[in-house]
């Protein structure tokens, strides 16, 4: 569980070995299934998550409701599963296992939702107390979202302080040293992070994170290499995100993008018109010298464009530099 709620790149091997230890654990099958569901057609989705439900069922009704509440996060099903996470903690307040569904109310892609969430990650935290490492994480997280940095800050050092490993805390600590100006420091607190487990779930998020304090420190080859090195070809925003703080520093900049890529998914139907990802594709553009297509985008073509874009929420909340590929919702 430590693995898992750390975001540690050993999660995924232990819940594969519990599940082959244990297939008649519902709950596992459920996480392994929120952990990979992205990965899996429609069909196998469903049946993993019926077998697991089946299970949990026999377990009892926290159980039940752990699977069903993956249920409907797996298959995107946002607003749902946030009223269902309400009615959870109200039945089982700060179970830890739910928390790992938290971004739900993120996106969905309504502030009302969003505020929401906030308040009850804090209600949480408070219920699970200053020893809950897991829950001082989130509220790090939260506070990180709303621009609070100095909570922030402190939140997560004392999450960390408790857990080292905490990926949520972790990534928390980046945005508000982000904010605070911490530079170097942060760099090499990213780097010692990341050396103890290169494969976390935030790996490249994170050393994205430390390629954005290198450029704020005029270190811009290292913010280049950290870029080239770290970046898949489908992290448009966050490449984007880097190259045009190089751009802005007359540096040549890391590895670009592909415009078709980005024509790609300012057009697909899976939730890049969602304003912040909107933007940092536009960045991307910008990076390309590809006007014709920024003057599609801009006023009034903007209006345009988006209106025949479906509404898709978010991916999980990261704040600056989410950059995620998310396929068309489930129905």
């Amino acid at each position: 569980m430590h693995a898992l709620l750390s975001l540690s790149g050993r999660a995924l091997p232990l819940l594969r070995q519990w599940v082959g230890s244990d297939p008649g654990c519902g709950v596992a099958r459920a996480l392994l299934s929120l952990a990979t569901g992205d990965r899996w057609d429609d069909a196998v989705l469903k049946e993993q998550l019926l077998i697991a439900h089946r299970d949990a069922l026999a377990v009892g009704e926290r159980e039940a409701s752990l699977v069903y509440g993956v249920f409907l996060h797996t298959h995107r099903q946002y607003p749902l599963t946030a009223d269902h996470l309400v009615e959870h903690f109200a039945r089982w307040p700060a179970d830890e296992l739910a928390g790992l569904m938290l971004d739900a109310f993120s996106s969905c892609g309504d502030a009302a939702y969003r505020a929401h969430g906030d308040a009850l990650t804090e209600r949480q935290a408070a219920l699970a107390g200053p020893e809950s490492w897991p829950w001082m994480s989130w509220l790090s997280s939260a506070r990180a979202e709303q621009g609070r940095v100095r909570e922030a800050h402190e939140l997560a050092g004392q999450a960390l302080a408790l857990y080292p490993r905490s990926g949520v805390a972790a990534h928390a600590l980046a945005h508000a040293e982000h904010g605070l100006g911490a530079g170097r420091a942060s760099i090499d607190f990213l780097d010692q992070w990341l050396r103890a487990d290169p494969q976390a779930v935030q790996s490249r998020h994170l050393t994205w994170h430390a390629a954005l304090q290198s450029n704020a420190c005029g270190d811009f080859p290292d913010a280049r290499r950290r870029a080239d090195t770290a970046l898949a070809r489908t992290d448009v925003g966050m490449r984007a995100a880097t190259n045009w703080r190089l751009l802005l520093a007359g540096q040549r900049p890391a590895g670009q993008s592909d415009p078709d890529e980005v024509r790609e998914l300012l057009a697909a139907p899976g939730g890049m018109a969602e304003v912040f990802h909107t933007f940092n594709l536009a960045l991307a553009l910008a990076v390309e010298a590809a006007t014709d297509d920024l003057h599609i985008l801009g006023p009034p073509g903007c209006r345009r464009r988006t209106s025949r874009l479906p509404r898709c929420p978010g991916p999980r909340s990261t704040g600056a530099g989410r950059d995620h590929r998310r396929a068309p919702p489930r129905r």
